[in-house]
């Protein structure tokens, strides 16, 4: 007998391949839908059965004559009749339902397979008013699934009868399923589980009626088949999964690591102290404390260290830890993916040294570590399948190999709260790739306190979905733990470490300043820029004698603001009497200048000839009069009654390649004992192991603030209670008479009167610690103030509940048009080239993507992420004319990588390292609100 699906096929091979049949895509996305979303083998039917199901049906329409003419250029019908999506939605639901699964598991398995191509909409309308009405109406334009079903009954009701039997196991054939379709209990059956009825045989949309927790039933079937949909459409030769299954890191290597840095000489007993406390604290957090998270019903350790205790290998630790125990007691053949989430993209490149070269050497873009450079945010991909113009989708626009560290296939990886929370509310078709990733991953937050918090609800809600639906495990790490998880109804919490408070109380670093613009806030008016750096400059040249005790942070609300206080730093540093004063950047620029390599021609450009960001900061410290030791340590070269003042500037607005150079310039220099003032926004407020002497930090919020003390006498490098935190009340950088930026960025609808509260927080703890305002203790802030500041901010959002409301309605729209980023500050890349290199590696990326070669353009774009920096959407529509898209399409173009090229030709902004980074114009009013 022959075979009816010997010539369907599911879409036309590439470069003189031969089509991929329609039997071996069904076969291959339903295996590897188990083996990537790690489905088991529970119930009945089980997990697995049901995954296997949707992925061997989610293409069941492309059995239609239509389709099979369409895919071979030869259909000249209605376009949507050659539609897939749908009938294949209905075939899931009917199979599923014949298999004897709920009618939860019925309508997940139906909007997975309907929003294959495209992404989640508000479930109720849709299914009901683009789905059922139109289906039941024979001159509806939205109608093309029973008519498919007619076709097919006709033509091709054998090939349909072999893939639904393969997909159920038998329980479904052609002939269930036309009756169940055409006798309009498959509709009703849909139909009942989104609406309520409003009068005789009229039925409304209702979220109401949904079953509970469809959404995330829905988000891991679907992030499962949009992956094994896309991987096999994109190498269809690559039928075997295992390719796609991450490599754990070890931790072996990571305790040798820590064991040689214990072995090194000490400075002094103090630190001696310090690193045993450290290795204490970490050895109980990955031991007890995952016996604690594990052996109970817990879904959150919390890991609450103070700064400077190793809180990111202690969180190392206990995850990989926590990931060997996962996969031992849950008996899997893989190791789940360890996923490393911080607050901001700018912030991430000290981490992953960790794992690239201090202790691991992994490579960035393997199957064992993966640094998520959201290029998921700029590539961009439509469903055409929504309307009855549109067409239907052949899988020939797919993500080329390259792409996939989007998906997160890697034993470890270093993503943001953006990329990981915006992957699960309202995720683009792209985004979903990752979901699966999160089946039995273990995810550390570090600094979750940072998280926008209106979003707290959501958050919540959100990290049930982890736990539940996932099966996660979470990691809570900072110093200043808020109430996020501790006062979740619905999430346990248990803390990794134990006597946190003798941790804080033995490890006091700092103590702080309370400026009488905040302590007497509003009333005494803020303090002007060119009079903060005066004072700044006045502490840090008067701490010279004290040859260690002459570097200084300044962290400011915007970015126009540390424009501003650099300006005034540097000005007033000229003023001093006898002192020089160098920029870093300029330095940097040139060496970076000089170091780089210009190939002949285009053609011999390669990304490998940039030189290390590593190689670029040693000849920066050189230039700037440094040399290595006996010890290899950096130490001051010149005279040292002539040490010059040196100033740094750092913000979001630098390349991520820069921001590494300049953070390992500035590290050595804050504890090199030469003046030197680095002005930052809150961009390095976490995951920036740096330290300094002194450190003043504008207004803002509670959590901030301690966050910003964090980069003071860090390891007690000043003794004990070495370092002073200055807090005060920045003006606006262009106006004093204007409202401040702690005003704009802080004083928001979301948290009323946020300032009034941050001071009378700080004011209430000084007082009951009974201390003058000009030398608070440390715990006073972190184990005092900021528990009362959380609860009370807890207790203004806690009614926040739109986006838990669109989770329990399924309604994908209005998820995916919110943010954790303000809507007022989104952005969108550009590409920034510096050398000549930069602009020839630039110009290939276009030039392959004119010709027509997209995976080695994503390649050349992948490997170029670091030349990448974030501005606003308003700045390229209004202020940058003349830049250009990478992939050379137009702008608005809404297929392609919306990622904008800088080559410094004019039109296309500035790109100034002694000045703040990428400049769109030099009256930038959206940096006086741009915050990191």
């Amino acid at each position: 007998m022959d075979d009816p699906l010997e010539e369907i096929i599911s879409h036309p091979g590439e470069d003189g391949e031969p089509a991929v049949s329609l039997d071996q895509h069904l076969r291959v996305v339903g295996d590897r839908m188990v083996d990537l979303g790690t489905f088991s083998s529970n119930g009945d039917p089980s997990d697995d059965e049901i995954a296997r199901c949707i992925g061997r049906l989610h293409d069941f329409g492309k059995v239609t004559p239509m389709f099979q003419q369409h895919v071979r250029d030869g259909y000249n019908g209605e376009q949507k009749y050659t539609y897939h999506s749908r009938i294949g939605a209905f075939a899931v639901a009917h199979a599923l339902e014949r298999m004897g699964a709920d009618e939860r598991t019925q309508l997940a398995g139906f909007l997975a397979v309907s929003h294959h191509h495209g992404n989640l909409k508000n479930t109720a309308h849709y299914v009901e008013t683009d789905v059922i009405e139109p289906e039941r109406k024979e001159t509806a334009p939205k109608r093309w699934a029973i008519p498919q079903v007619e076709t097919i009954d006709t033509e091709c009701p054998d090939a349909a009868d072999v893939i639904l039997q393969k997909a159920s196991d038998g329980t479904a054939t052609w002939d269930t399923f036309c009756e169940s379709i055409n006798s309009d209990k498959l509709l009703s059956g849909i139909e009942n589980l989104v609406t309520e009825p409003v009068a005789l045989d009229i039925r409304d949309p209702d979220s109401a009626a949904l079953p509970n927790q469809l959404y995330d039933q829905f988000l891991r079937y679907w992030g499962a088949l949009t992956i094994s949909d896309k991987t096999h459409a994109s190498t269809p030769e690559l039928e075997d999964s295992t390719s796609l299954l991450p490599h754990a890191l070890s931790i072996t290597d990571l305790e040798n690591h820590i064991s040689n840095l214990q072995s090194e000489p000490h400075s002094s007993s103090r630190v001696a102290q310090l690193n045993d406390r450290r290795e204490n604290a970490r050895q109980e957090s990955m031991n007890s404390g995952v016996d604690r998270l594990l052996n109970t019903d817990a879904d959150i350790g919390l890991l609450t260290l103070p700064t400077g205790l190793g809180k990111t290998f202690a969180g190392i630790s206990t995850a990989f830890a926590v990931r060997d125990r996962i996969a031992k007691t849950r008996n899997l053949d893989t190791k789940p993916t360890v996923i490393y989430a911080l607050p901001y993209t700018s912030i991430i490149e000290q981490t992953r040294e960790i794992f690239e070269s201090k202790v691991w050497g992994a490579d960035p873009s393997s199957r064992e570590f993966t640094v998520h450079h959201y290029l998921s945010d700029t590539v961009t991909e439509i469903d055409t399948e929504l309307n009855p113009e549109g067409s239907a989708d052949t899988d020939e626009k797919v993500p080329p190999p390259s792409m996939l560290g989007e998906s997160w296939r890697s034993g470890v990886v270093l993503t943001t709260f953006v990329q990981l929370f915006e992957s699960l509310a309202g995720p683009t078709n792209t985004q979903g790739l990752k979901l699966p990733a999160l089946t039995n991953s273990v995810i550390v937050l570090d600094e979750p306190q940072t998280l926008s918090k209106p979003w707290w609800p959501a958050i919540r809600r959100l990290t049930e979905t982890l736990t539940e639906e996932f099966d996660a495990t979470i990691v809570s790490m900072t110093a200043t733990q808020p109430t996020l998880f501790t006062e979740a109804s619905q999430l346990e919490s248990v803390p990794l470490v134990t006597d946190v408070d003798e941790h804080f109380r033995a490890t006091e670093r700092v103590t702080y300043a309370v400026d009488d613009s905040v302590w007497n806030y509003p009333e005494t008016p803020p303090i002007e820029h060119a009079d903060a750096a005066q004072q700044i400059v006045d502490d840090v040249l008067n701490e010279t004698s004290d040859s260690s005790a002459c570097s200084a942070m300044a962290i400011c609300n915007t970015i126009l603001s540390s424009r501003e206080l650099t300006e005034y730093v540097v000005a007033k540093g000229r003023e001093a009497t006898g002192i020089s004063v160098t920029h870093l950047g300029e330095i940097y620029e040139d060496v970076l200048q000089t170091q780089t390599p210009t190939p002949e021609s285009k053609s011999e450009a390669t990304p490998e000839d940039r030189p290390s960001s590593s190689t670029i900061a040693d000849e920066t410290l050189r230039r700037l009069g440094f040399r290595t030791d006996d010890d290899d340590e950096w130490i001051w070269n010149g005279d040292p009654s002539a040490r010059p003042l040196f100033v740094g500037t750092f913000n979001s607005r630098y390349r991520p390649y820069d921001r590494r150079a300049l953070i390992q310039v500035a590290d050595v220099l804050a504890t090199a004992g030469v003046p030197f003032v680095f002005v930052s926004t809150q961009a390095v407020e976490a995951g920036v192991d740096i330290s300094f002497a002194r450190v003043y930090r504008d207004l803002a919020s509670l959590d901030s603030i301690v966050q910003a003390a964090g980069r003071c006498n860090r390891s007690f490098e000043w003794g004990e209670r070495g370092g002073e935190v200055t807090l005060w009340f920045l003006a606006d950088p262009d106006d004093p008479e204007s409202d401040p930026p702690a005003t704009y960025i802080y004083e928001t609808p979301d948290i009323g009167g946020h300032l009034d509260l941050v001071v009378q927080k700080i004011k209430t703890a000084v007082e009951t610690a009974d201390a003058p305002p000009e030398k608070v203790p440390e715990t006073t802030f972190t184990r005092d103030a900021i528990v009362s500041y959380f609860e009370d901010i807890d207790e203004q959002i806690s009614d926040r509940k739109e986006l838990v409301t669109a989770i329990e309605e399924c309604d994908g729209s209005t998820l995916g048009r919110s943010s954790l980023i303000d809507e007022t500050y989104r952005t969108v890349d550009i590409l920034v080239a510096v050398t000549e290199l930069d602009r020839m590696l630039i110009e290939k990326i276009g030039d392959n993507f004119d010709v027509g070669n997209k995976p080695r353009g994503f390649e050349l774009l992948n490997d170029l992420v670091d030349m990448r920096v974030s501005i606003p959407v308003r700045d390229i529509e209004e202020n940058l004319p003349m830049a250009n898209r990478v992939d050379r399409k137009e702008r608005g173009d809404s297929e392609g990588v919306n990622v904008f090229v800088h080559t410094g030709g004019g039109g296309d902004g500035e790109y100034a390292l002694s000045e703040g980074g990428f400049i769109a114009e030099e009256d930038d009013p959206i940096a006086r609100r741009f915050t990191t």
